[in-house]
């Protein structure tokens, strides 16, 4: 089982971002779109524990990955299990036979590049804006990195997305549990 250690930063754009990645000869990965389908149980049991079931759907690929409580720490930690999926349909089955509800659906752009034996990862989130995150070994390379990228470390947020997401939606009264990028405008 692998520990998840990243750091996750609100920006205002990406371009200054991008622009100091190449400066710095960090590695472009390329951009996907994500679709996170979250799971849980109608009484929110994993919300309510902390932890997380996600479908990821990023191109051909589909990866079902299991997120415990989050761990005290200056950044996000936690365990993290994933593994691929041939056959995203049976999955969801799968987990539907077992008790599970689809949550949330959320999609996000997101820009990829590899610096300092770290991801680097330029999100774009409907209803939320753009955000960086950086995960790595260890806290020592996150900081690092936010440091070498002139990002403010005091600035990073523990919240993952899908609860930013809910908090959202539950302040401007929308009960949409389906967030697609084209409402990033909204």
């Amino acid at each position: 089982m692998a520990t998840e250690t990243e750091a996750k930063i609100r920006v205002a754009d990406h371009e200054p971002l991008r622009a100091r990645l190449i400066q710095l000869g960090a590695s472009a990965q390329g951009q996907q779109v994500h679709v996170d389908i979250y799971f849980d149980t109608a009484e929110g049991r994993l919300r309510k524990t902390d932890t997380a079931l996600r479908l990821r759907c990023a191109g051909q690929t589909s990866v079902l990955t299991y997120k415990g409580p989050r761990e005290e720490g200056r950044y996000k930690q936690r365990q993290e299990i994933e593994t691929a999926v041939a056959d995203t349909q049976a999955i969801k089955s799968l987990l539907e036979q077992l008790g599970f509800t689809q949550s949330l659906l959320l999609e996000k752009s997101r820009e990829s590049w590899l610096m300092d034996r770290c991801r680097v990862e330029l999100d774009t989130l409907p209803l939320l804006g753009t955000f960086v995150e950086i995960e790595g070994p260890s806290p020592e390379d996150i900081t690092g990195v936010i440091e070498r990228l002139q990002l403010d470390s005091g600035n990073s947020i523990t919240t993952p997305y899908p609860t930013l997401v809910r908090e959202h939606l539950q302040k401007i009264g929308n009960p949409s549990r389906q967030i697609r990028l084209t409402e990033a405008g909204s």
